[in-house]
């Protein structure tokens, strides 16, 4: 995904006054504990980013509670069990590479829009429109390793940090699931829905810089793991600047033309000369997905 700028402070206080508002609706927070959180919250009392502490668990709540809306807002799942079955099948070999816990799932949604996402947790989405523009099975590993990047080095964490670390509304939201111990179970769930505008923001139009090059650098390893060459783990990045035109906006996968060149010179560094590595047990599937998802010419 490419480089975005900050979200506004108003989307941030968009979110957590959508979070706000369910203390005032029937079977919302009730209890006096909760009704102070939430008062913070609505006050906007300090910034307590430095006790902020955010982990895996959050991460698989927000997993939990965000996979199939984002999924339904791009068109639902693509239904084919064949193509589902297939990507599953070509993404399995790949997720060696990852030291996390995490469940990995992989699917093709809908849509015609040329994207892919990482939802926390492992959680990786791509769109009927991206498999019909990959024409090799290189190029999709590596957008599927490129948000396995994310994923694995929680960038949807470090941006949520990033952004409180410049509006004390997220900090203050935050705060609220480190004290959930102390407040209804309800608590922790009615935050990650506040935190879902804002970070779809985020995954649907680009992370930092920073995090964008690091998710870049994760992908020569998960090739080695796989059976892939490092060497050709670039080919995605060159067939979206023929894709994009040269002054076309950012999207999803695409940052400026500039930025993708200073992305793919870091990724050949990190990759190195060609291994001539073979075995890449995810081969089949790929062929099983052409035939499903025929590449459209650039």
């Amino acid at each position: 995904m490419p480089f975005s700028p900050s979200l506004s402070r108003r989307s941030l206080i968009g979110g957590a006054a959508g979070f706000a508002a369910t203390a005032c609706l029937p079977g919302g927070l009730a209890t006096a504990a909760e009704q102070l959180l939430m008062e913070k919250v609505i006050g906007n009392v300090g910034n307590l980013f430095g006790g902020v502490t955010l982990g895996e668990e959050h991460e698989r709540l927000m997993a939990t509670q965000w996979f199939a809306p984002i999924m339904e807002r791009h068109g639902g799942m693509y239904p084919s069990a064949a193509a589902q079955r297939s990507l599953q099948a070509f993404a399995a070999p790949l997720y060696a590479a990852s030291k996390r816990t995490f469940l990995w799932e992989i699917a093709v949604l809908s849509s015609n829009e040329v994207l892919a996402l990482a939802i926390p947790a492992g959680k990786i989405l791509v769109t009927r429109g991206l498999m019909s523009y990959v024409d090799s099975e290189e190029e999709l590993a590596s957008i599927i390793a490129h948000e396995m990047g994310h994923a694995e080095l929680s960038h949807h964490l470090a941006e949520i940090r990033s952004r409180m670390a410049q509006d004390a509304i997220l900090s203050t939201v935050v705060d609220v699931l480190n004290h959930q111990k102390g407040a209804d179970a309800r608590t922790a769930g009615q935050v990650i829905d506040a935190l879902k505008a804002p970070l779809l923001d985020i995954m649907e139009g680009g992370y930092s810089r920073e995090n964008e090059l690091a998710a870049d650098a994760f992908i020569p390893g998960a090739f080695r793991a796989a059976g892939l060459d490092p060497a050709t783990s670039s080919l995605a990045w060159h067939r979206l600047l023929r894709l994009y035109p040269p002054d076309a906006g950012a999207s999803s996968l695409f940052a400026s033309h500039p930025q993708m060149v200073e992305r793919i010179d870091a990724l050949e560094a990190a990759a190195g000369p060609s291994t001539g590595q073979r075995g890449f047990a995810g081969s089949e599937a790929f062929r099983q997905l052409k035939s499903i998802f025929p590449t459209r010419p650039v």
